[in-house]
Protein backbone atom coordinates (compact mmCIF):
# COMPACT_ATOMS: atom_id res chain seq x y z
CA UNK A 1 0.00 0.00 0.00
CA UNK A 2 3.09 2.40 0.42
CA UNK A 3 3.89 2.07 -2.60
CA UNK A 4 0.86 2.54 -4.57
CA UNK A 5 0.18 5.99 -2.28
CA UNK A 6 3.52 6.85 -2.86
CA UNK A 7 3.93 6.37 -6.43
CA UNK A 8 7.26 5.09 -5.77
CA UNK A 9 9.69 3.64 -8.69
CA UNK A 10 10.28 -0.10 -9.22
CA UNK A 11 13.81 0.55 -9.70
CA UNK A 12 16.30 3.39 -10.33
CA UNK A 13 18.97 2.87 -13.02
CA UNK A 14 22.43 3.26 -11.30
CA UNK A 15 24.61 5.14 -13.90
CA UNK A 16 26.50 2.13 -14.79
CA UNK A 17 24.49 0.27 -16.71
CA UNK A 18 22.51 -1.32 -13.67
CA UNK A 19 19.65 -0.99 -11.39
CA UNK A 20 19.70 0.25 -7.47
CA UNK A 21 17.19 -2.25 -6.28
CA UNK A 22 17.76 -1.08 -2.57
CA UNK A 23 17.26 2.65 -1.76
CA UNK A 24 19.25 4.30 0.45
CA UNK A 25 17.69 6.06 3.99
CA UNK A 26 14.43 5.29 5.78
CA UNK A 27 12.48 7.72 3.78
CA UNK A 28 13.29 6.24 0.52
CA UNK A 29 12.19 2.88 -0.74
CA UNK A 30 11.58 1.28 -4.24
CA UNK A 31 9.28 -0.80 -5.04
CA UNK A 32 10.85 -3.78 -5.99
CA UNK A 33 12.42 -3.50 -2.19
CA UNK A 34 9.09 -4.39 -0.54
CA UNK A 35 9.31 -7.69 -2.51
CA UNK A 36 12.42 -8.71 -2.00
CA UNK A 37 11.87 -7.94 1.87
CA UNK A 38 8.45 -9.60 1.74
CA UNK A 39 10.85 -13.09 0.26
CA UNK A 40 13.07 -13.01 2.75
CA UNK A 41 10.52 -12.95 5.37
CA UNK A 42 8.94 -15.55 3.82
CA UNK A 43 12.06 -17.77 3.48
CA UNK A 44 12.75 -16.72 7.14
CA UNK A 45 9.49 -18.08 8.39
CA UNK A 46 9.99 -21.39 5.74
CA UNK A 47 13.08 -22.38 7.68
CA UNK A 48 12.18 -22.22 10.48
CA UNK A 49 9.20 -23.98 10.28
CA UNK A 50 11.08 -26.90 8.24
CA UNK A 51 13.27 -26.75 11.70
CA UNK A 52 10.34 -27.30 14.02
CA UNK A 53 8.70 -29.80 11.87
CA UNK A 54 11.46 -31.82 10.10
CA UNK A 55 14.18 -32.41 12.83
CA UNK A 56 11.94 -33.77 15.52
CA UNK A 57 10.15 -36.15 13.23
CA UNK A 58 14.27 -37.63 12.38
CA UNK A 59 15.06 -41.00 14.27
CA UNK A 60 18.61 -41.16 13.79
CA UNK A 61 20.45 -38.74 16.24
CA UNK A 62 23.56 -37.93 13.52
CA UNK A 63 21.13 -37.27 10.71
CA UNK A 64 19.08 -35.49 13.24
CA UNK A 65 21.50 -33.21 14.21
CA UNK A 66 23.09 -33.05 10.61
CA UNK A 67 19.32 -31.44 9.57
CA UNK A 68 19.14 -28.91 12.93
CA UNK A 69 23.02 -27.64 11.52
CA UNK A 70 21.79 -26.89 7.89
CA UNK A 71 18.98 -25.69 8.86
CA UNK A 72 19.79 -23.26 11.54
CA UNK A 73 22.59 -22.80 8.98
CA UNK A 74 20.06 -21.38 6.47
CA UNK A 75 18.31 -19.21 9.06
CA UNK A 76 21.56 -17.63 10.07
CA UNK A 77 22.38 -16.73 6.11
CA UNK A 78 18.67 -15.32 5.03
CA UNK A 79 19.23 -13.32 9.04
CA UNK A 80 22.72 -12.23 7.68
CA UNK A 81 21.03 -11.40 4.55
CA UNK A 82 18.33 -9.26 5.66
CA UNK A 83 20.52 -7.65 8.03
CA UNK A 84 22.80 -6.25 5.23
CA UNK A 85 19.60 -5.16 3.73
CA UNK A 86 18.95 -3.03 7.21
CA UNK A 87 22.88 -1.46 7.09
CA UNK A 88 22.54 -0.35 3.41
CA UNK A 89 19.03 1.39 4.27
CA UNK A 90 21.05 3.15 7.59
CA UNK A 91 24.92 3.11 7.06
CA UNK A 92 25.48 3.77 10.62
CA UNK A 93 24.37 0.58 11.74
CA UNK A 94 27.33 -1.35 13.46
CA UNK A 95 26.62 -4.84 13.45
CA UNK A 96 26.92 -7.71 11.40
CA UNK A 97 26.60 -11.22 10.66
CA UNK A 98 28.28 -13.04 7.74
CA UNK A 99 28.05 -10.59 5.05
Amino acid sequence: MFNTIRHTPYAQPNGRGGFNYIAGGFQNQFGVETQIIAAIYGLLAFTTMALVLKAPTIENPTSQTIVVLIWSGGIMLVYSFLIYIFRVKNGGYPFKLFL
